[in-house]
């Protein structure tokens, strides 16, 4: 990945799109930074609205820095999360750790690919 996704937090889709269809999209949620936190939970907030995703399962590792992401669906709640991340105003998510956590502001840039991503998604 480029630009605001290299080296960076971040929430994006990912998934396929071959043989006209769109296939195995998940949203994703990426926390990078300098110190782990252990996430096992996320909290997304849209317009003052929470969305709560527990017992989330994290794939963790490390160079210089920290990354830790996981991921859901592109269905049922997933999709809803992404359409209210599209559209938000004020989009923030917080990585919970038991004892640490982190927040991440949901830049325009992020909230445009994701509905960009969504509309593309619909064709298939």
């Amino acid at each position: 990945m480029t630009g605001q996704y290299s080296r960076s937090s971040y929430v994006s889709l990912r998934g396929e799109i071959s043989n006209k269809k769109a296939k195995n999209f998940r949203l994703v949620f990426k926390y990078y930074g300098s110190q782990w936190l252990f996430a096992k939970d996320l909290q997304v907030n849209v317009d003052g609205k929470n969305y709560n995703l527990n017992g989330l399962r994290f794939s963790r590792d490390h160079t210089d820095k920290v990354w830790e992401v996981a991921s859901i669906p592109l269905k049922g709640k997933g999709l809803q999360i992404a359409k209210a991340i599209s559209q938000g105003e004020d989009v923030e998510v917080r990585f919970k750790g038991k004892q640490y956590y982190h927040d991440v502001r949901v830049n325009n840039g992020m909230k445009k690919d994701i509905s960009a991503m969504l509309k593309s998604i619909e064709y298939f």
